[in-house]
């Protein structure tokens, strides 16, 4: 856990009894090796007016006693977390760890080192990952959650984690440790003070050794937690292409491992309840499903692939169209394409020319009126390229395997009589008559993707 020779050991003190202990312990560690350097830091959050500032003084103080720089900063968690729409709880946290890694990464740049050499050190005891396993057990968390607060997470170290509270009460008495008590501490306007006050007292009635036991308990669901979430990340890994994954090989797994591999593919967070549902999902036998989860996607099935895209607001209209004038370039935003139009003597060399369906050349003869370039829409159909009848746009699609969430977004080509083309699919057999037509005009349409 401690800093490799060479790194850069930051030392966070707010001032309070654990992490002026901490800080006498890792001073009294490194002070004589001279291949590792160390500095304090400091966040102000701006919630305690003249008591906060008196924290940072002392820090400052001791920083300078132990011999090692000091840097600080303060910060408006209040306004954060109004702002954020957060708890104060969370909006401190979340801004004393920006500040900590920021100051590592600058530090880190002005000793000529890596940003991975740097160790930055917090407090947290044995008692503080009782109160944190507790609280994530009545937030109904999983694994990870009850699995407390872990010794290294990242550049983050925990060096005195082993360590109950009453033990680092006693050593600050022993060795005369200056410290602060934050009377913030005294609210139980903060959930982890109503465990501190109400919950923790009973526990350690029970079992003197409560924190310590905690301690074992959660080693043991982090080694578990690792072990499920590699099986998750090989099966990833084994049948997900980065964009869909194979429904059927998920259903096979264990529930455990379905659950974690559902949050390793989702871009968003899942409750219990969006993987009941995606579980569900995939084990219907339609070639076809869709799921609405809570966190605004929604989980596709298609193809005996599963993957997620945006939900739709109810009623959204996708339609979307652009006029083609020759010797113009359209971008067309909507399908991610740029159109180059142009006109020219017309060719019969279709099977060459619309291999890829990306560039079509249409005789003028066959066309009614100007050429526009759209989304689809309902009741279009087409008779496709090389091929008898007549199809809907909807079925053609669908017998391509064209992504569902995608359709509405792929160009359709189109004059007054109808369907032309669809990009990247086919075109409509109609244009097709005026093959054998010499010298007559065209109009030439290129479509290319927009960078």
């Amino acid at each position: 856990m401690l800093p490799d020779v060479g790194a850069l050991l930051l030392i966070c003190v707010s001032g309070g009894v654990d992490s002026m202990v901490c800080l006498d312990l890792l001073a009294g560690i490194f002070s004589k090796n001279s291949r590792i350097s160390s500095a304090v830091l400091h966040y102000n959050h701006g919630l305690r007016g003249e008591e906060a500032d008196g924290d940072c003084e002392l820090v400052r103080v001791a920083a300078k006693q132990y011999g090692l720089p000091f840097f600080t900063e303060k910060g408006d968690v209040a306004a954060i977390a109004a702002a954020q729409k957060v708890s104060i709880e969370t909006a401190a946290r979340n801004a004393r760890y920006a500040f900590f890694q920021s100051a590592a990464d600058k530090l880190c740049a002005d000793h000529g080192l890596p940003a991975s050499a740097a160790r930055i050190a917090t407090a947290h005891n044995a008692r503080d990952n009782l109160e944190t396993m507790l609280m994530n057990l009545a937030r109904g968390a999983g694994g990870a959650g009850l699995s407390g607060i872990p010794p290294v997470n990242g550049r983050v170290i925990r060096p005195i984690l082993c360590l109950d509270r009453p033990e680092i009460e006693q050593y600050a008495r022993d060795f005369g440790i200056p410290f602060r008590e934050d009377s913030s501490n005294s609210s139980d306007d903060y959930t982890r003070n109503k465990i501190r006050h109400s919950i923790i007292p009973v526990l350690t009635e029970l079992n003197p050794n409560a924190a310590a036991a905690a301690l074992e308990t959660s080693a043991g669901l982090r080694r578990d937690e690792e072990y499920f979430s590699g099986l998750a990340q090989e099966f990833t890994a084994q049948f997900s292409d980065g964009g869909s994954t194979d429904a059927a090989a998920m259903l096979a797994l264990p529930e455990s491992v379905f659950a974690r591999v559902c949050r390793e593919i989702s871009p968003e967070k899942l409750t219990r309840a969006d993987i009941a549902r995606i579980r569900s999902g995939a084990g219907k036998s339609a070639g076809s499903s869709r799921e609405n989860l809570s966190n605004g996607q929604t989980a596709v099935f298609e193809y005996g692939r599963l993957r997620f895209c945006r939900t739709e607001s109810p009623g959204a209209d996708t339609r979307w169209e652009y006029g083609l004038a020759p010797g113009e370039e359209t971008v067309i935003s909507e399908a991610g394409l740029i159109a180059t139009v142009s006109e020219c003597e017309f060719v019969g060399i279709y099977k060459k020319i619309h291999k890829t369906f990306t560039e079509f050349l249409f005789p003028k003869s066959a066309l009614c009126g100007k050429i526009n370039i759209r989304g689809r829409l309902p009741g279009d159909k087409i008779r496709p390229f090389g091929k008898s009848g007549t199809k809907s746009l909807k079925k053609l699609l669908s017998d391509e395997k064209a992504p569902r969430e995608s359709r509405d977004k792929i160009a359709v080509l189109a004059d007054g009589a109808g369907v032309l083309a669809v990009h990247g699919y086919t075109l409509d057999n109609r244009v097709l008559r005026e093959q054998n037509a010499k010298a007559a005009q065209a109009v030439c349409v290129t479509l290319r993707p927009l960078e």
